[in-house]
């Protein structure tokens, strides 16, 4: 894994390269096709991905469990699966990947661990999340904001 593409992502931003060394130690670089679910809902979600290269979609899915209603597409510097971390429920939406895509895939349980025993690097990453779930949290706020009267 190439450590500047790692540094590229929202959720790393900040970091100093050994911190990045330690990240890509913690964590495996994967592919996945165009098509393929990553995360389903309601099922245990053990990783936060981070988006090197490709995108992927998230779905809301409907009452019948069919994909249902697009809610945003990720793209290289974007993070998912990074609610599960922070509350350690199970997701409510679907991630799934729209192009050939390449992930890095960090288990909760090591990036807790890494955290823990290094506070720089938990210092930066929880204010980095933070930060993320505020803006999409805004984003949220300003489309809802078009429905009222």
């Amino acid at each position: 894994m190439d450590i500047q593409k790692l540094a590229q992502n929202h959720l790393l931003k900040g970091l100093q390269a050994g911190h990045l060394q330690l990240i890509e130690k913690s964590g495996k670089s994967i592919q996945v096709p165009p098509h393929e679910t990553v995360i389903y809902e309601d099922r245990p979600n053990e990783y936060i991905y981070l988006i090197v290269s490709g995108s992927v979609n998230v779905m809301l899915p409907d009452a019948s469990g069919h994909t249902g209603v697009p809610l945003a597409n990720l793209k290289p510097g974007d993070c998912f699966g990074e609610y599960s971390f922070v509350d350690h429920q199970p997701p409510n939406t679907r991630v799934l990947v729209a192009e050939p895509t390449e992930l890095f895939q960090l288990r909760h349980s090591e990036l807790e661990a890494l955290l823990e025993s290094n506070p720089a690097i938990g210092h930066k990453i929880y204010r980095n999340l933070l930060t993320h779930l505020v803006d999409r949290l805004r984003d949220s706020n300003a489309e809802l904001e078009m429905f009222r009267v």
